[in-house]
Protein backbone atom coordinates (compact mmCIF):
# COMPACT_ATOMS: atom_id res chain seq x y z
CA UNK A 1 0.00 0.00 0.00
CA UNK A 2 2.89 2.38 0.71
CA UNK A 3 4.00 2.03 -2.91
CA UNK A 4 0.53 2.98 -4.13
CA UNK A 5 0.44 6.04 -1.92
CA UNK A 6 4.07 6.98 -2.69
CA UNK A 7 3.26 6.96 -6.42
CA UNK A 8 0.46 9.43 -5.93
CA UNK A 9 -0.24 12.31 -3.65
CA UNK A 10 -3.51 10.87 -2.39
CA UNK A 11 -3.97 9.14 0.93
CA UNK A 12 -5.43 5.63 1.19
CA UNK A 13 -8.67 7.21 2.39
CA UNK A 14 -8.82 9.48 -0.66
CA UNK A 15 -8.14 6.53 -2.96
CA UNK A 16 -10.92 4.56 -1.25
CA UNK A 17 -13.32 7.50 -1.53
CA UNK A 18 -12.54 7.89 -5.23
CA UNK A 19 -13.05 4.18 -5.86
CA UNK A 20 -16.30 4.23 -3.88
CA UNK A 21 -17.61 7.21 -5.85
CA UNK A 22 -16.73 5.60 -9.18
CA UNK A 23 -18.47 2.38 -8.18
CA UNK A 24 -21.52 4.27 -6.97
CA UNK A 25 -21.77 6.19 -10.24
CA UNK A 26 -21.24 3.07 -12.36
CA UNK A 27 -24.07 1.28 -10.54
CA UNK A 28 -26.33 4.33 -10.82
CA UNK A 29 -25.64 4.56 -14.56
CA UNK A 30 -26.48 0.89 -14.97
CA UNK A 31 -29.71 1.37 -12.98
CA UNK A 32 -30.58 4.33 -15.20
CA UNK A 33 -29.77 2.37 -18.36
CA UNK A 34 -32.05 -0.52 -17.37
CA UNK A 35 -34.89 1.81 -16.42
CA UNK A 36 -34.73 3.83 -19.63
CA UNK A 37 -34.47 0.71 -21.81
CA UNK A 38 -37.49 -0.76 -20.02
CA UNK A 39 -39.40 2.46 -20.77
CA UNK A 40 -38.30 2.54 -24.41
CA UNK A 41 -36.22 5.70 -23.82
CA UNK A 42 -32.76 4.46 -24.74
CA UNK A 43 -32.25 7.60 -26.84
CA UNK A 44 -32.37 9.67 -23.64
CA UNK A 45 -29.41 7.68 -22.37
CA UNK A 46 -27.49 8.16 -25.62
CA UNK A 47 -27.84 11.93 -25.20
CA UNK A 48 -26.69 11.69 -21.56
CA UNK A 49 -23.74 9.48 -22.48
CA UNK A 50 -22.69 11.71 -25.34
CA UNK A 51 -22.86 15.01 -23.46
CA UNK A 52 -22.02 14.03 -19.87
CA UNK A 53 -20.27 10.69 -19.83
CA UNK A 54 -18.18 10.66 -23.01
CA UNK A 55 -17.29 14.32 -23.10
CA UNK A 56 -13.61 15.06 -23.53
CA UNK A 57 -11.56 18.18 -23.88
CA UNK A 58 -10.89 17.41 -27.55
CA UNK A 59 -14.58 16.82 -28.34
CA UNK A 60 -16.78 18.62 -25.84
CA UNK A 61 -19.87 18.08 -27.98
CA UNK A 62 -22.72 20.50 -28.28
CA UNK A 63 -26.47 20.20 -28.31
CA UNK A 64 -26.44 20.95 -32.04
CA UNK A 65 -23.81 18.29 -32.77
CA UNK A 66 -25.59 15.65 -30.71
CA UNK A 67 -28.94 16.59 -32.24
CA UNK A 68 -27.50 16.13 -35.73
CA UNK A 69 -25.81 12.83 -34.80
CA UNK A 70 -29.01 11.38 -33.32
CA UNK A 71 -31.55 12.97 -35.65
CA UNK A 72 -33.16 15.07 -32.92
CA UNK A 73 -34.09 18.70 -32.40
CA UNK A 74 -31.81 20.68 -30.07
CA UNK A 75 -34.75 21.22 -27.73
CA UNK A 76 -35.19 17.43 -27.49
CA UNK A 77 -31.50 17.04 -26.66
CA UNK A 78 -31.86 19.63 -23.91
CA UNK A 79 -35.00 18.00 -22.51
CA UNK A 80 -33.57 14.46 -22.65
CA UNK A 81 -30.37 15.60 -20.95
CA UNK A 82 -32.24 17.38 -18.15
CA UNK A 83 -34.44 14.33 -17.59
CA UNK A 84 -31.44 11.99 -17.46
CA UNK A 85 -29.49 14.22 -15.10
CA UNK A 86 -32.47 14.39 -12.75
CA UNK A 87 -32.98 10.63 -12.88
CA UNK A 88 -29.24 9.94 -12.51
CA UNK A 89 -29.16 12.06 -9.36
CA UNK A 90 -32.15 10.10 -8.08
CA UNK A 91 -30.33 6.82 -8.78
CA UNK A 92 -27.29 8.11 -6.87
CA UNK A 93 -29.50 9.02 -3.92
CA UNK A 94 -31.17 5.59 -4.06
CA UNK A 95 -27.78 3.87 -4.02
CA UNK A 96 -26.60 6.04 -1.12
CA UNK A 97 -29.84 5.34 0.74
CA UNK A 98 -29.12 1.60 0.36
CA UNK A 99 -25.65 2.02 1.88
CA UNK A 100 -26.41 4.09 4.98
CA UNK A 101 -28.20 3.24 8.18
CA UNK A 102 -30.55 6.23 8.41
CA UNK A 103 -32.18 8.81 6.17
CA UNK A 104 -30.22 11.54 8.01
CA UNK A 105 -27.00 10.16 6.54
CA UNK A 106 -28.16 10.53 2.92
CA UNK A 107 -27.57 14.29 2.67
CA UNK A 108 -24.00 14.24 4.00
CA UNK A 109 -23.09 11.26 1.80
CA UNK A 110 -24.54 12.97 -1.26
CA UNK A 111 -22.52 16.09 -0.44
CA UNK A 112 -19.44 13.87 -0.19
CA UNK A 113 -20.11 12.38 -3.62
CA UNK A 114 -20.52 15.84 -5.12
CA UNK A 115 -17.30 16.98 -3.48
CA UNK A 116 -15.42 13.93 -4.79
CA UNK A 117 -16.76 14.43 -8.31
CA UNK A 118 -15.76 18.10 -8.47
CA UNK A 119 -12.53 18.87 -10.30
CA UNK A 120 -9.76 19.73 -7.85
Amino acid sequence: MDRLVAGSERTPEELYDQEWMQSLCAHAIEDLRKELEREGKALYLRVFERLDLQRSSTDPGSYATVAAELGLKESDVSNYLKACRRRFRSKIVDRIRDSVESEEEVGPELARVLELSSPS
